[in-house]
This record gives structure tokens, sequence and C-alpha cells, in this order.
């Protein structure tokens, strides 16, 4: 509930209500800025609360500066705690671009130089809320704004205990007095073994000689918080995800640092893991493939094998292909590399053909990079929804890039759906993409002969099936 344990005092989220009602009494405006243009005129169609300038809309490409007048409410625990109960970012935290007129397709979102997310065209269109993005500067400004503020109450609460520990001690004026009635307080406290005011006396004889540092140190933050509560121009750009028009995105790499931090941390993590080297079997993929060493399946055929898992969640082949060109393979020569992507390419949008375009692309990646690894193609698995007929069409063109020798096809199709081309619901989780141990177990005992095959040892015996 939004009530606290004692019923008096609001939780989290109690508070939210109370500020959200504050607000909204007061006619707040959920805007913090609003921004919107016409790509084709190159002309600025509306700018509440900001300043637009130095539109450029060449070459399908939109530019401009943007300056807000506001700063974003800061996303955090307490703000997820809040927004279970009440539409804060609908009702107050409303940093709107909209852009009309740009082609179809996908277009990425920089910020600074940051990449802050890929959108459709129909997207930027109806309008993009950019005050949730981790990547807007705007946002990282309003969470250090908000540390400053916690670290002011903090320092505050600690006057607000000295008073309130002072009114204990009736008669005293100064702090030589206060400080001596609490020394008094404190032995007889330890006589007693009263450990809660043993602390409360404690703090109270450290923080009394430091009180007028501590009032320094508030003026001192509130002084910090109206420098850091001021926005700064933000460089804001939107080009077609992949670069030129007429190029796949599928087949460019890029990173994925939109509010990604794990992502990076990931990536850097299996870079420091290949120059280890010593791995004999490498598996690529999205969190199908990442999500797989959680379970008993890929123990049972990975934990005594020499494996790295370069699987990452929500990666596309343009990220696989941009991992593999930054050090994920750099130094180790394994002798069979899985690979399974392109589930998020469809999943995004992108045709069947740009993405099997994609899977070449990482595959003719591989071949240079790894020229001595087997590489097993799986197919992309079946999924729930109206995708199934996408990822089959890619799942078509896939026998075609395997030659049999460095490249074999590893068609999962049939394990996993059923004749009349429903899933079989056993090997999924409930979300109809992700798959369970089952899942993995049919999935891994597919390919056991061919990885033994690779390693020159004898095929792991089945798992029993739960």
């Amino acid at each position: 509930g939004i009530a606290g344990g004692d019923r008096v005092h609001p939780e989290t989220e109690g508070h939210w209500v109370m500020a959200y009602e504050f607000l909204k009494a007061q006619n707040a405006s959920p805007i913090v800025a609003s921004v919107k243009l016409d790509a084709i005129k190159g002309a600025v169609l509306e700018n509440t609360n900001c300043s637009v300038e130095a539109l450029q809309t060449a070459g399908g490409k939109v530019s401009y500066d943007f300056l807000p007048r506001s700063l974003p409410l800061p996303i955090n625990d307490e703000y997820r705690r809040g927004e279970k109960v009440i539409p804060i970012t609908e009702s107050l935290n409303r940093e709107m671009l909209a852009v009309q007129g740009l082609a179809p397709g996908r277009y990425t979102l920089l910020l600074d130089g940051q990449n802050a997310g890929e959108f459709t065209s129909g997207e930027l269109t109806g309008g993009v809320n950019i005050a949730t993005l981790d990547a807007n500067p705007g946002q990282r400004r309003a969470k250090a704004v908000d540390a400053l503020i916690q670290e002011r109450a903090g320092q505050e609460g600690r006057i607000r205990q000295l008073r309130q520990m002072e009114c204990g001690l009736p008669g005293k004026k100064t702090r030589e007095e206060f400080a001596a009635a609490a020394s008094s307080q404190l032995e007889e406290a330890k006589k007693q073994d009263n450990k809660i005011m043993i602390g409360r006396l404690a703090k109270f004889l450290e923080d009394l000689p430091q009180e007028d540092s501590i009032d320094q140190s508030i003026l001192d933050l509130e002084q910090r918080i109206f420098a850091a509560a001021k926005p700064e121009q933000i460089k804001v750009s939107i080009a077609l995800a992949g670069g030129t028009p007429g190029q796949p995105a599928s087949i460019t790499p890029v990173p994925r640092t939109e509010q990604e931090e794990k992502w990076v941390s990931n990536h850097e993590a299996r870079v420091s893991a290949a120059k280890k080297g010593d791995i004999d079997v490498i598996l690529i993929g999205d969190s199908i493939t990442h999500y797989s060493e959680r379970g008993e399946p890929y123990k049972h055929h990975f934990g005594a094998r020499k494996a790295l898992n370069l699987g990452q969640g929500g990666d596309r082949t343009q990220n696989v292909l941009w991992r593999l060109q930054h050090g994920e393979v750099e130094g180790i020569q394994p002798k069979v590399a899985m690979l399974m992507i392109g589930t998020n390419n469809v999943g995004r949008g992108e045709s069947p053909e740009d993405t099997v375009l994609g899977i070449k692309a990482v595959l003719a990646e591989l071949k240079q990079r790894l020229p001595n690894t087997k590489v097993l193609l799986c197919s992309i698995l079946p999924r729930g929804g109206s995708i199934m007929d996408p990822i089959g069409k890619a799942n078509a063109q896939l026998p075609a890039l395997a030659d049999g020798k460095q490249v074999i096809h590893v068609d999962l199709t049939s394990d996993f759906q059923n004749p009349d081309g429903s899933l079989k619901e056993s090997l999924f989780g409930g979300d109809k993409v992700h798959i369970s141990a089952e899942g993995y177990r049919v999935w891994f005992e597919k390919a056991e002969p061919l990885i033994a095959a690779a390693l020159g040892e004898t095929p792991l015996p089945s798992i029993t099936s739960k």
C-alpha cells in the first residue's frame, strides 16, 4: 500500500500520490518541453518550453540544437514505484520530440552523439518521449540534481536531529551546556544498556560541534543544486538506422548503448574472456543463446567443454557484427561456433530478406576472423504471433548459406513447431519467444553430434526429458 508500516507515515508511493495531487491542483503542465518539426519543409512547427536552433533537414537526416527550459523528473527506483500507482510519466514527465515527413524506415536518435534508441518513422511522427531515455543528457542532469537534493536532505536531517535532541534537554542554552547534559545522559544510558539512546546521544555529541560546518554544507549544496538544475543545450540528430538509404540496417555494424549499460559491460567481459584464449566452442546469438547458460542442458553439453557464450539479449545481426569486430573473438580459434540470430531483426520490422543478408554478413565476418572454425547455422526459432510467417520466409533462405563443410545448417523448425504450424508450447516460456529448459534440451541434443564431430569427441548422451 501507500501507507507505511506504522499506518501514519506514507511510503514512497504515498509521497508520490501527495506530490501528484499537489501539482495537479496547481494545474502543473505535463510538458517538460515539446518539439515538433517538418523534415520536408525544414521548419519548426512547435517548440514549447524550449528553443530550437540550427535546424538542418538534408539527405534524410534531421539535426538541431535543443535547449529545454526545464529538466525531466529523474527516473529511479522511487519513480518506478510511484508509477505503479499514479501516471507520473503521462501526467508530469513528457519531453516530446515529433518529426513529420520522414521517409518510411527505422531511425537512430542521437543525443549529444550518444545513441538514445531506434524509432520508426511512424513513432517519430506520433512523438517520442525522450524524458525517460537514459541517454538524454537532461535525464542524467536530473539524476545528478536528485543526488544533490538527497545529500542536502541528509545534512538537514542531522540539524533536525540536533534540535530534536535539544528539546529533550530543557533549560540548556549553550552548546557546552547541551554537550554536558547529553554526556551525563549517555553514561546513564550505557548503565541501562539502552542501545537506542546510546546511539542517539552519541550521534548528538558527534554532530553538535560540527553544526556550523553542517549549516555551511547545506548552503553550498543549495548553490550546487541551483547550478546543476540549469538545463544545457543538447545536439539532436536523427538519421536512418544503418546509415545510407538503400543499405539494410542488418548489415551495418552498430553497438547498443541506448539504456544498455549491461550490454556494454557484457561485451567487455566477453572481450576479456576471449583474450585469455583456450576456447573450443562459442555460442553466438541474442537472449535465447544468452539465457541458455542458466540451465541444466547448457551445463550438460558445455559445462566440461571450453565454451564461451556470446549471446546478448536484444541483439540483431548488426549488433553481433559490431561485437565480432570489436574483440569478442580476438585471440581465439574455436573449433566450432553455433550461431542463432535474426529473431530480433524480424521482430523489429526488418524484412526476411534483410534479416538473411544480416546473417550472411555475420557468416562472412566469422569466416574472415575464424577461418578454421566450423559454424553451425541454426534456424531462427518460431515464436508466437503474426511474426511466424516472416520467420518462416527467412528460414527458407538459410540452407543456401551453408556449404555443408565449414557452414552446416541446423534446421530446428520441425523440432519446435507442430505439423500444423503451431508452437510446441512445452518448449517455450510464457512469452512464446524464449524457450524452456526442455527447449534447450531439444536444441542442444539436435546440435550435439555436429559439435562432438568438430571437437573430435564422442557425442554426449541425452539428458532425460523432464
